[in-house]
């Protein structure tokens, strides 16, 4: 979907400038890398406001579109998914290349974030 279009969807919808300016912000991130809540909030200028980066996202109305998977917090756990649950956030960035650990799954996994910051932990080929 073209930029413009896209701004121009996400405007359509009834959010604050502040959410609207999340929503931008998690569209950056590419596919295969994660951000933090934190490091969304001093993207846009609000360097404490991680959590209602959070409450932001929980009301992304174009999920996968606006990749708000790709937002974990700062420990490096996955934090909620308001699109399926963790479970579904699990599955999203394993399809993107991301290797959960398998006594992380199903519960508030861990990623190794250096990893993840840089890409895939291996090259993701859809099968």
């Amino acid at each position: 979907m073209k930029s413009a279009k896209l701004t121009e969807q996400i405007n359509s919808y009834n959010l604050t400038d502040f959410q609207k300016r999340v929503l931008l912000a998690t569209l950056t991130i590419k596919k295969g890398q994660v951000k933090t809540y934190k490091e969304i909030a001093e993207q846009i200028g609000y360097r404490n406001a991680y959590r209602a980066v959070g409450t932001a996202l929980r009301e992304n109305p174009l999920p996968i579109i606006i990749p708000c998977h790709r937002v974990i917090k700062s420990d490096g756990t996955l934090g909620k998914y308001s699109n399926g649950g963790t479970g579904k956030k699990e599955v999203l960035l394993a399809r993107e290349g991301f290797k959960i650990p398998k006594e992380q799954k199903g519960k508030a996994s861990r990623l190794a974030l250096s990893a993840s910051r840089h890409g895939p932990t291996q090259p993701h080929h859809p099968g």
